[in-house]
């Protein structure tokens, strides 16, 4: 096993130590490909106040999620066979729709290109989406 290996292996036992506290699954769907199921880190979240096209106020949901950039990356314990995934260029209007034990809404956050961070191993994007401030008639 060569150096490269290691930090490899070692990258995948400290992010992805466990599944059920650290990370969470989510359904990514990106504008050219069908959607997947990926382990994200859910590092922030908070609302924000943008101003839209027609310079009205709209609060925006933003979300910043660290993500592997290895699609085939597994979890360490190869006994569990959890394929943690990953993307390794992500497109702008990949769609992002977490799990409902984390958000009761199915409405998707959307990426628009903002990058928090990223390093060899790992993105920091911020997806983002308009909140939900009042439920129309049915």
């Amino acid at each position: 096993m060569g150096l490269q290996d290691v930090i490899s292996e070692d990258r995948r036992r400290v992010f992805h130590n466990d599944t059920d506290g650290f990370a969470e699954l989510v359904s990514i769907e990106p504008p050219s490909g069908a959607a997947r199921d990926v382990y994200v880190h859910v590092v922030s979240s908070e609302v924000v106040e943008l101003d839209d096209e027609n310079n009205t106020a709209r609060q925006v949901e933003r979300i910043q999620v660290k993500v592997l950039r290895d699609e085939a990356a597994v979890h360490p314990d190869a006994t569990l066979n959890i394929t943690l995934g990953g993307f390794a260029k992500p497109e702008i209007g990949t769609r992002l729709i977490r799990n409902t034990d984390y958000d009761v809404s199915d409405r998707p956050y959307v990426w628009k290109g903002e990058v928090g961070s990223r390093t060899l191993h790992s993105h920091n994007l911020i997806f983002e989406r308009y909140r939900q401030t009042e439920q129309g008639a049915a």
